[in-house]
C-alpha cells in the first residue's frame, strides 16, 4: 500500500459518515493497489481473499479479492458505516435491512451489479448493512469499515442463512438464521 493510499484512506475513514469520503476513493484504482497482478495468485477454490490495508480501532480498510463465482455468503456490519468501492472487474450486491419489529425478518432493498465505473457504494447501519456478494467475473474491491468490528463492543461480524420466504405487510421478507462462526 502506497503512503497515498494509506493518506487517502485515512482520510475517508474520518469523513466516512459524511458525503466527503465517497470522492476520496475515487482517487484509488486498481494500479495503486498492484492489481491486475494480485488477482493472478487469487486462488479459485476460495469464496474470496481478504488483504488487510490497515486497521486502527476506528477502521478497518482492506483489500477483497474474489474469484469469478466466488461468494461473500450474507453478512452484516452492526453499528458500523461501510464504503465498498469495486477496483477491478463486476460484483452483484444483494442487500437488505432488518424489518423494525420483526424478530429475523429481513426485506430485500437492492440488488445490484456494481463496477469501477460505479464508484463507491455506502452501506450504512441501518440501510443496506445485511449483504451478500457475488462476483460476476475475477473481481477486487476495497473496503472501507468504521469504526471496526469489536464484540466487547457489539460489533461482531455475523452470517447468516435465508431460511424462508415469508409473507408480510408490505411484502415478503426472508428469515435469516445466523450461523455460528
Amino acid at each position: 500500500m502506497t503512503p497515498r493510499v494509506r493518506a487517502l484512506l485515512e482520510r475517508a475513514a474520518v469523513a466516512l459518515r459524511s458525503a466527503e469520503s465517497t470522492p476520496l476513493l475515487e482517487e484509488i484504482g486498481a494500479a495503486d493497489v498492484g492489481l491486475p497482478e494480485l488477482l493472478q495468485h487469487l486462488r479459485a477454490k476460495e469464496g474470496w481473499q481478504e488483504e488487510e490495508a490497515w486497521t486502527t480501532p476506528s477502521f478497518r480498510a482492506s483489500l477483497f479479492l474474489m474469484p469469478a463465482g466466488g461468494t461473500m455468503p450474507l453478512h452484516d456490519h452492526p453499528g458500523m458505516d461501510a464504503l465498498l468501492k469495486v477496483l477491478w472487474g463486476q460484483i452483484r450486491i444483494r442487500s437488505y435491512d432488518w424489518m423494525e419489529g420483526q424478530q429475523a425478518l429481513a426485506r430485500a432493498t437492492s440488488d445490484r451489479l456494481v463496477s469501477p465505473a460505479d464508484g463507491a457504494q455506502r452501506l450504512e447501519p441501518h440501510r443496506d448493512n445485511l449483504h451478500r456478494l457475488d462476483a460476476v467475473e475475477d473481481s477486487a474491491f476495497l473496503d472501507l469499515l468504521a469504526p471496526d468490528y469489536d464484540v466487547e463492543a457489539g460489533r461482531p461480524c455475523l452470517y447468516y442463512v435465508e431460511e424462508a420466504l415469508v409473507a408480510t405487510e408490505g411484502g415478503p421478507s426472508i428469515r435469516l438464521r445466523p450461523v455460528p462462526t
